[in-house]
C-alpha cells in the first residue's frame, strides 16, 4: 500500500474554525469528495489509498433516511458502496458569515468548514468530518433541501485566482505585518504543491487547488498578524476577506471538479 499522506500537518480533536479560515490546508471533506467521484466515474476502486478518509471511518448517517443507513454507525466505505445510483458529489467549504452555497441549517458544516453533498433526487445529503484523532475521522450526514449543483470552468476560475493572489500579496505588502520565518514559509509551500487528488484527476484542477490554496494561506497568514484595531488594519481585512471567500470557493470547485467538466454527468456504477 502506498503511504499515507495525512490531509494536515498536526491532527487534533475535532474540529473548530475561526472567521475567514480553511481549517486544513487541503480539507479533507473536499478530499473525500474527489475520492468518491473517482470512484463512481471507476478511476478508483475504493477509498483504500485515500489520503483524508479510511474506509474503516466511522459514519452515522441513521438520521437522513437514507436506505441502508439505518444503523445507528456504519463504517464509511460500506455507507457510500450502498447509495447506487447518484450524481457526482461536491464539497462547500463554508465560514460563520459565508455559507458557501449549503441551505442555513447546516450548522454542523459551518463549525467544521467543510463538507462533501451527495445530490438525491429528492434531497441533498452533506456529510461532514465531526472530528479527529490521528489518521480516524467521525463522519456525521444530515439531509438537506435539494441544494443546486456549481459548475466552474476551472482554467477561468484559476486566471481569476491568480489574479486574486497578486491582489492579496501586495495587500499583505502594503500593511505592516511581522516578516514569517522564511523556513516556515518554504515548509508551507512545500506541502501546498501536493494536492491529494486521486489519479486521473483533471490537472486543471490539481492547479486551481494548488492556486486557491496558495491564495488562502496568503490570506491567512496577514488576517493572524493584523492587529485588532487601527485604521489600516481594517483596511487590510476589508481588501483580503472577500479573496478568502474566492480562494475557498475555487478550492472547492478543485477537488469538486477533479474529473473534469466531461466527467460531470457520468452516473455511479
Amino acid at each position: 500500500m502506498a503511504q499515507r499522506h495525512p490531509a494536515t500537518a498536526r491532527s487534533r480533536p475535532g474540529l473548530a474554525l475561526a472567521p475567514h479560515a480553511v481549517v486544513e490546508l487541503y480539507p479533507r471533506a473536499a478530499i473525500l469528495t474527489a475520492w468518491f467521484n473517482a470512484i463512481s466515474f471507476g478511476a478508483v476502486p475504493d477509498l483504500t489509498e485515500c489520503p483524508a478518509a479510511l474506509p474503516t471511518d466511522p459514519f452515522h448517517g441513521s438520521e437522513t433516511g437514507v436506505p441502508g443507513w439505518q444503523h445507528a454507525r456504519l463504517p464509511l466505505g460500506t455507507a457510500l458502496a450502498v447509495l447506487g445510483d447518484t450524481g457526482p458529489a461536491y464539497c462547500a467549504l463554508p465560514v460563520p458569515g459565508d455559507p458557501g452555497g449549503l441551505p442555513a441549517g447546516a450548522a454542523r458544516a459551518t463549525d467544521a468548514g467543510q463538507a462533501m453533498i451527495l445530490p438525491l433526487p429528492d434531497c441533498s445529503i452533506v456529510i461532514t468530518p465531526t472530528s479527529v484523532a490521528g489518521e480516524r475521522t467521525v463522519w456525521q450526514a444530515t439531509r438537506t433541501d435539494v441544494v443546486p449543483v456549481p459548475t466552474t470552468d476551472l482554467r477561468a476560475e484559476r486566471l481569476r485566482i491568480m489574479e486574486f493572489l497578486a491582489d492579496a500579496v501586495h495587500a499583505a505588502a502594503a500593511a505592516t505585518l511581522p516578516t514569517p520565518d522564511p523556513r516556515d514559509v518554504e515548509q508551507h509551500m512545500h506541502r501546498l504543491r501536493h494536492v491529494p487528488m486521486p489519479p486521473g484527476s483533471a490537472g486543471a484542477a490539481v492547479e486551481l487547488a494548488r492556486s486557491s490554496a496558495t491564495l488562502l494561506a496568503v490570506v491567512q497568514g496577514a488576517l493572524a498578524v493584523l492587529p485588532d484595531h487601527g485604521t489600516d488594519a481594517a483596511a487590510v481585512r476589508t481588501a483580503l476577506t472577500p479573496l478568502g471567500a474566492a480562494g475557498r470557493r475555487a478550492l472547492a470547485v478543485a477537488f469538486s471538479q477533479a474529473g473534469g467538466p466531461d466527467r460531470r454527468g457520468v452516473a455511479r456504477r
